[in-house]
């Protein structure tokens, strides 16, 4: 299971054997990496690696979907090989309104797949989505119910999607294809889950398709419907922004403003050398791309995948640079070369 790891056994996450002994809490965050946390745990001790929830922002993750993209292209025939497939999630003590907010869900896949081809305008490049009928599959799922406590989390959608024995469930199919990302539009949960998403991310900058962010499945929650948001997710899913990027957070971000997975997270970078917030040796977001957006009408937020195609994603990174030589992901194989 990608990003995930056996705890009495050994190591999204499959990847290399880790020991740890069974029970034990801060030997299993510890198998996550440096600054990863466990977002969800198996029956089987096995753990869902992430840097945690990516907050509500006014800008950034939480900008409109622009209507005029186009739609996502079915690669291939749409279904064999790595797949990115895209979920409707509801809890069970929510109204489902699959048939009114499908192509809601289309249309943030959709910008956030013309977002991902605008990232390199020497090339063409699409998500392998995994289609049906010639149109990305949107999957209509039941998820564990809010319940009494008012909350829904990513360990809630986790336990819907690979059912479990015992607590929150889900008694539809299971989604742990090792061939494919989960990504969950969650309904109704406002009030129950207070952030924009959330996506497993594996610490492992080494090049080549052997890096365990090149190991399925994966797993995103999307609570704030945009192309931004779906795209920031997927980012994380596919290894996105490794701790020794150039332009790191040190919390599994950028700090290059026109960025899609850049903002002020809070890590080691913005809180400077004393690690205290709102103090002088502060670091900020910076603006190194100020060419407009085409696709949210001329603004300048979110406007690229990887400004500067410097941090973790290049198609033709130059020999000796950073991406050459650590985990970029256009070798992801949920890249369509």
């Amino acid at each position: 299971m990608r990003r995930s790891v056996p705890v009495v056994l050994a190591l999204l996450l499959a990847g290399p054997a880790v020991a740890a002994s069974a029970g034990s809490t801060a030997s299993t965050a510890a198998l996550c990496g440096r600054g990863l946390k466990v977002a969800a745990q198996a029956e089987d001790g096995s753990v869902v690696c992430s840097h945690g929830p990516d907050a509500r922002l006014d800008s950034g993750l939480g900008l409109p979907t622009d209507p005029s993209v186009p739609s996502a292209p079915c690669v291939g025939d749409g279904v064999a090989g790595t797949r990115i497939h895209v979920l409707y999630g509801v809890p069970s003590d929510v109204t489902n309104d699959y048939a009114n907010k499908v192509d809601d869900v289309r249309a943030a896949v959709d910008a956030a797949d013309a977002y991902f081809d605008g990232s390199d305008a020497a090339t063409t490049q699409h998500l392998r989505w995994l289609c049906s009928g010639g149109a990305v599959q949107v999957d209509n799922v039941t998820l564990a119910p809010i319940g009494g406590d008012g909350a829904f989390t990513f360990q809630d959608m986790y336990n819907s999607l690979v059912p479990r024995s015992k607590g929150k469930k889900s008694t539809g199919p299971s989604y742990k294809d090792p061939n494919q990302v989960y990504v969950v539009f969650v309904d109704g949960i406002d009030n129950a889950y207070p952030y924009c998403g959330q996506g497993g991310v594996d610490a492992d900058d080494s090049p080549g398709t052997s890096n365990r962010n090149n190991i399925g499945p994966a797993y995103s929650l999307i609570a704030c419907w945009t192309g931004t948001t779906a795209l920031h997710e997927i980012g994380h899913n596919l290894g996105a922004v490794q701790l020794s990027a150039p332009h790191s957070s040190g919390a599994y971000h950028c700090y290059d403003e026109s960025d899609v997975m850049c903002y002020d997270d809070g890590g080691s970078y913005f809180v400077g050398p004393d690690g205290m917030s709102g103090t002088a040796d502060d670091g900020l977001l910076t603006a190194t791309c100020p060419a407009a957006s085409t696709l949210l009408g001329g603004t300048t937020e979110d406007q690229q995948f990887d400004c500067n195609e410097d941090d973790y994603y290049n198609p033709a990174p130059a020999a000796g640079s950073y991406l050459a030589t650590h985990w970029n992901l256009a070798s992801s194989g949920w890249v369509a070369r």
